[in-house]
């Protein structure tokens, strides 16, 4: 039964990374309905996912759990011992002769013997635990399969007998799909099965409504409509069936049921925050769920389906309705509760279970043969020793897993042959154990061979264990071999512990090798100490190595000082365009105006990626007094140099009047300089630019049409609305959306 080993193994993994989504969802309930619906998705696909997860996962981390967990699946193999027949193992040996004797003798001799009968035990006595384990769980997993199997099956039945929504109904669907920015409109179906509205269908969904549907008001119908598509638009029916394959699958752990519970829960809230954001008064609708609770005729519903409510979760839904304020989900929460709840699943995946012998084993171990050394019998019935036996067991021992991979790979990191021990070396960089650590340690220090000791270097980079660093930071000092050197600095940067700063500052402004200095400087970007700060000024206006300059710069944008400001100004005059080019960038990002005199002059450097980087920087400190460089960009003969410069008018802040040159670069001939220029211009505001505008409503390019459609937005002007009114016609959907929605705010702002 080797293949049913993987559920015990995928089941308390899945329990622990639903205990932890428990955790998580009690500190995100301050956030809204949907960014917990995400949570319980991803926690439960990470069980689902949780036996490849196991296989694939990165790393092992070993982690003690119950072993009865663990190894519930083992199978066991059992002999009978010397015990169990009766006797020592000294009577087992004679009674092995005496069966060798007895095996000697004639059959006519044999047969007179008189033999036991044999007590037949009953048949169920003969299925081990395991296999009753095996088939309560496959009953289980049966019957709830047959429980969704029945349920799409009642779906596809109510598809083809219900009756289809009339036309007032249809154009009512149209409308609030409108409203909720829901490209295709769902069929609308009328079915006497079920007692309340649902949601089925993930290709083709569609909406179900009961009978009593007949008898509502066009207000109770429009949000049951809105509350159905917002579970459509939101694609809701994915987590739930996932939720459903999910118990049954693991049918008997009750944390499944329960976060499948919570995830019904969150979409529904979820939903109904989006309801209330297009624009439903809470309290009616509020009103309007709890009367159809109310009158919601008991019946039941098929899995596959989502019903608009259930009593049970009713109270508390009830209450978040009435305190909602039709928040959404920002998509920063909702990414970074994926990333965190996947990285939740790849760690418990790589938890490695150890533990004490389960009962079963305890079990074999006591009934399998006991190798002894009286395995042996002489004529003489003195008891001897088996030497093979003695020997192979002295000299076989069982190796435990990090043994078996350092161990040997430690005995040849003495091997004379320097090729075997560089082999030996670059293999344990991939053991990450302190056995491996301290060996190669060793090896770095003494190995004679260059070519050994930088393959040590780079696996102690690979494990990046912080007990290597004074063996790393001497090798970087004091070893001969440039490359060695080189992986040292690599090896300190991938640990990433200020302790092996002092080294990498010395290699820095010491070593004579440029490569070895470029990798010391991208070694302290990684750590990020800014007690490296004065070492890379220093190196950075003296160093005589472009390479060296332009890796000091990427370090000292990593510390993100305002002390290098003036070093790195300075730079911007290197005489090397790619350290100018590193300069301007690192600039832009350090976020400090005082750089701003330095940059505005290379606005006309001959160098075309110098310019870009200084006009791009330049934008992102968005100060006042590099206009006149932004206007000069506008003219330049470089495409994203234009483009810069006109994203550039974007960022400056309280700027009021477009420059004439801004307005005249709407006739420019590459397309996206004009849509920077539309943005720019609709964030200025200028009056001015409304022609402009106006006459690139047509633009051959659909994203500068959007652009400006959405800067006119910005006007109050009765050209602009002729101008969105022609949008309103153009063949791109989403500019005409946005048209739409430009026309709505004016019309508001009357």
């Amino acid at each position: 039964m080797t293949s049913f080993t993987w559920l015990p193994d995928a089941a308390w993994r899945g329990a622990l990374l639903l205990s932890i989504a428990f955790v998580l969802a009690r500190l995100l309930r301050s956030q809204p309905a949907a960014v917990r619906h995400v949570l319980w998705t991803g926690a439960l696909a990470g069980v689902i996912a949780m036996p490849i997860l196991a296989i694939v996962a990165p790393v092992s981390l070993p982690v003690t759990v119950p072993s009865r967990i663990v190894n519930l699946a083992a199978p066991v193999t059992s002999a009978p011992t010397g015990d169990a027949l009766g006797g020592s193992t000294e009577a087992v040996g004679v009674k092995r002769e005496a069966a060798e004797d007895q095996a000697s003798v004639p059959p006519a001799v044999t047969t007179d013997l008189a033999t036991t009968p044999a007590v037949e035990e009953p048949w169920y006595q003969g299925i081990s635990p395991l296999n009753w384990a095996m088939t309560v769980w496959l009953i289980g997993a049966l019957l709830f399969s047959a429980r969704l199997l029945v349920g799409f099956l009642a779906l596809s039945r109510m598809r083809r007998a219900g009756t289809s929504a009339d036309d007032e109904i249809a154009e009512l669907a149209e409308a609030c799909a409108t409203r909720l920015d829901l490209h295709a409109v769902p069929r609308v179906i009328v079915s006497s099965k079920i007692a309340m509205p649902c949601t089925a269908g993930w290709i083709r969904p569609v909406i179900l409504l009961p009978d009593e549907f007949s008898t509502w008001s066009s207000e109770r119908l429009e949000v049951v409509l809105l509350h159905e598509m917002s579970h459509i638009r939101r694609m809701d029916i994915v987590p739930h069936l996932l939720s459903e394959v999910t118990r049954v699958i693991y049918w008997f752990n009750p944390l499944v049921w329960l976060a499948a519970a919570r995830l019904r829960a969150e979409a529904e809230r979820a939903t109904d925050d989006r309801v209330v954001h297009a624009g439903a008064k809470p309290s009616d609708y509020a009103a309007h769920l709890l009367d159809i609770v109310r009158q919601a005729r008991p019946v039941w519903h098929p899995a596959p389906l989502m019903p608009l409510a259930r009593r049970s979760e009713f109270e508390g839904r009830m209450l978040a309705i009435l305190e909602s304020g039709g928040h959404l989900a920002s998509a920063r929460w909702a990414l970074g509760t994926v990333v965190l709840i996947a990285g939740l699943s790849v760690g418990v995946a790589s938890v490695q279970g150890a533990g004490a012998p389960t009962l079963a084993e305890k079990d074999a171990l006591k009934d399998a043969p006991k190798e002894t050394e009286s395995s042996v019998i002489v004529p003489d019935g003195n008891r001897k020793g088996s030497p093979e036996r003695m020997n192979k067991q002295q000299s076989t021992p069982v190796p435990t897993s990090r043994e078996s991979a350092s161990g040997p790979l430690a005995d040849a990191l003495r091997d004379p042959v320097a090729s075997v021990r560089q082999a030996a070396a670059e293999a344990l960089g991939g053991v990450k154990d302190s056995v491996a650590v301290r060996a190669l340690m060793e090896v770095l220090r003494t190995d004679e061979s260059a070519a050994v000791r930088r393959a040590a270097a780079w696996s102690l980079g690979e494990i990046a264990d912080a007990m290597a660093i004074p063996a790393l930071s001497e090798a970087l000092s004091r070893d001969r071999d440039a490359e060695t050197r080189k992986n040292a600095a690599s090896a300190l940067g991938h640990i990433d512990s200020p302790r092996g700063t002092p080294a990498l500052m010395q290699a820095l402004e010491r070593d004579t090798e440029a490569a070895v200095r470029i990798e010391a400087a991208e070694a302290l970007a990684n750590i990020e100490d800014p007690a490296a700060t004065d070492a890379l000024i220093r190196v950075l206006d003296r160093d005589d190595d472009p390479g060296v300059r332009r890796a000091v710069i990427e370090a000292i944008d990593h510390m993100e000082s305002a002390r290098a400001v003036p070093a790195v100004s300075r730079a911007l005059r290197d005489k090397d365009a790619s350290v100018r080019r590193a300069a301007a960038e690192a600039l832009g990002s350090m976020d400090d105006n005082e750089a701003v005199p330095a940059l505005i002059p290379l606005a006309r450097d001959p160098d075309v990626e110098v310019r870009r980087a200084v006009i791009q920087a330049l934008g992102s400190l968005g100060d006042r007094r590099a206009v006149p460089a932004f206007v000069g960009a506008l003219a330049d003969a470089d495409a994203e140099v234009r483009q810069a410069g006109a994203e550039a008018f974007g960022n400056v802040e309280n700027l009021r009047t477009a420059p004439p040159e801004l307005i005249r670069a709407m006739e420019d001939r590459n397309a996206e300089v004009r849509h920077s220029v539309a943005h720019a211009l609709g964030h200025i505001g200028d009056p001015d630019a409304v022609r402009a505008l106006v006459a690139h409503v047509a633009d051959p390019n659909v994203e500068v049409r959007q652009a400006v459609v959405d800067a006119l937005d910005e006007f109050d002007d009765p050209t602009v609305t002729a101008a969105l009114r022609t949008a309103l016609k153009d063949s791109d959907p989403e500019v005409r959306k946005s048209a739409a929605q430009a026309l709505g705010n004016k019309n508001r702002s009357k």
